[in-house]
């Protein structure tokens, strides 16, 4: 039976950031292979989430293939929670640092 997979509010946040700015930056065409990667990644963790690289004992990330940024998630019964979605060159934070970071005020 495939995994739910479902986005913490911060984690659709965090890719809906990355896709404006692809479409800013690089233009729609880019910023839609953006998205499908992401589809890729989910169809992924639908089947298999547990192949991708331990953080630390509940949670993983599985890095896109074409963009710098790797989905943050977590395994809980028959649901991966991406918890975010991480730009790999940005300063990194202590993984306790990341996981109590919160949306940014509108």
């Amino acid at each position: 039976m495939p995994f739910v997979v479902r986005y913490s509010a911060l984690a659709a946040h965090e890719l809906r950031e990355a896709f404006a700015w692809y479409s800013d930056q690089a233009g729609e065409a880019v910023a839609l292979r953006f998205l499908e990667e992401v589809e890729r990644g989910e169809s992924h963790l639908r089947s298999n989430p547990h192949l991708y690289q331990r953080i630390n004992a509940e949670v993983r990330h599985l890095v896109l293939r074409r963009f710098p940024y790797a989905l943050i998630y977590a395994i809980s019964d028959d649901f991966v929670t991406v918890l975010g979605c991480l730009h790999s060159s940005r300063e990194p934070l202590s993984l306790a640092d990341w996981l109590a970071r919160d949306l940014p005020k509108q």
